[in-house]
């Protein structure tokens, strides 16, 4: 998946895997809202077939074994050089994870 700012630059750039592409789009919001301080829209890709694009939007309503996806490719993002690893909203939803 690709973040892209306001401007729609990209601003970071994840891999993940998913079940199908409804869990993926699931996923791919939760990450985007996850650093929606940062980030202001999505684009999500299977090799070069574009999946969903949408803007930033707040998602709910995740199984658990989505949860932990998400919560470990969150790591992975803040562990990244992109300029979305050091979104506040990101480190503040991973320090309530860990919280839980």
């Amino acid at each position: 998946m690709y973040f892209r700012d306001a401007a729609g630059a990209i601003c970071g750039r994840q891999e993940f895997d998913a079940r199908n592409d409804l869990a993926a789009v699931r996923i791919a919001a939760m990450l985007c809202d996850a650093c929606s301080d940062s980030c202001a829209s999505y684009e999500l890709w299977d090799g070069t077939r574009q999946v969903h694009s949408a803007k930033a939007a707040i998602v709910s309503d995740l199984h658990d074994w989505t949860e932990e996806l998400v919560v470990r490719t969150e790591e992975m993002i803040q562990n990244s050089e992109w300029a979305v690893s050091r979104s506040r909203r990101l480190i503040d939803k991973l320090a309530e994870a860990r919280r839980t």
